[in-house]
């Protein structure tokens, strides 16, 4: 597989209801009218998604990309990533609303690590490639 085309006929393994595998559902499967039939996690870990690969159960997923390196070395698993990305999603700080100093202070202090190249540092240790940047406005 290298693409979502690629999907025509298989079976998709998505983690649950809800996020990117409705994203995926409702904007790659409607749109185009493919014919993939997804099959749910369910909140069952990893083994089991590896076992369902295993197992022929599912030809392919849906899945956070800064996580497959860390699955494939931790399970001796050989997933790869194909096309392009489903959905992309913000990280947030949650604050209590009265806290507009300390929000400001945090904003500033994230421009700058951006701008010093510190997130994507951080961001390449720790998942080998630079997910700091969100792929639909960079």
């Amino acid at each position: 597989m290298n693409s979502l085309e690629d999907l025509e006929g298989k079976k998709v393994l998505v983690k649950a209801a809800g996020g990117s595998d409705d994203y995926f559902r409702q904007n790659y499967i409607a749109e185009s009218g493919a014919d993939i039939e997804l099959v749910y996690l369910n909140g069952a870990g990893i083994a089991a998604m590896i076992q369902m690969f295993q197992d022929g159960e599912v030809d392919a997923m849906t899945y956070v990309e800064r996580n497959r390196e860390k699955v494939n070395a931790g399970y001796d698993a050989q997933f790869k990533t194909v096309g392009d990305t489903i959905m992309a999603s913000d990280t947030y700080i949650l604050l209590d609303k009265k806290e507009e100093k300390l929000r400001d202070r945090i904003d500033e202090a994230l421009v700058r690590l951006r701008a010093e190249g510190f997130l994507t540092e951080l961001s390449i240790k720790w998942y080998g490639e630079d997910f700091s940047i969100d792929p639909y406005k960079e």
